[in-house]
């Protein structure tokens, strides 16, 4: 999911520009032990013709609240129930707990989660289940190599520190 929801859209969109990019992002180390070990965790980095770039790479949650405040900036309410990102919800990078919180606050995006399992689970597939980890552990069918290989990581970071 985390190919067709984030890095595919990017890929498209990169081929509509011309020359060197600037693409800023949100990392911070202290966010996650994943996070810090992450090869993305510097704070510029150049891919061919995109340049990374992280301006609050070693900020504190502190800091960041600090500016928030400081700006009158809206504050993101998924961070502030769930206490993590709320972009994307693909479940690639998620743990199976995590869906109670989603049932908690934001009921319908977890009924359409488990309506999305269910047709999953009635297609056959081996992987049916949200954030389950199962599609790390199985042999990616062709067409899927990129899913979870190093190359496709440059958003979430990496699966492994899960797998």
């Amino acid at each position: 999911m985390y190919w067709f929801l984030k890095q595919r859209p990017l890929r498209i969109w990169m081929r509509s520009q011309e020359g060197y990019v600037g693409l800023v992002t949100g990392i911070r180390t202290e966010e996650s032990t994943r996070r810090a070990l992450a090869d993305m965790s510097v704070p510029v980095r150049k891919e061919g013709r995109r340049i990374w770039i992280s301006p609050i790479l070693d900020w504190t949650k502190s800091q960041c609240s600090d500016l928030i405040e400081q700006e009158g900036f809206r504050r993101n309410e998924v961070v502030d129930l769930c206490h993590r990102s709320g972009e994307c919800l693909c479940g690639a990078l998620a743990r199976a707990e995590e869906i109670r919180e989603i049932e908690l606050w934001y009921p319908e995006v977890a009924a359409r989660i488990h309506r999305l399992e269910e047709r999953c689970e009635e297609r056959g597939l081996a992987s049916s289940t949200w954030a389950s980890g199962e599609s790390r552990r199985l042999e990616i069918a062709d067409g899927q190599t990129m899913l979870f290989s190093k190359a496709a990581l440059t958003l979430c970071s990496s699966c492994e520190a899960r797998a």
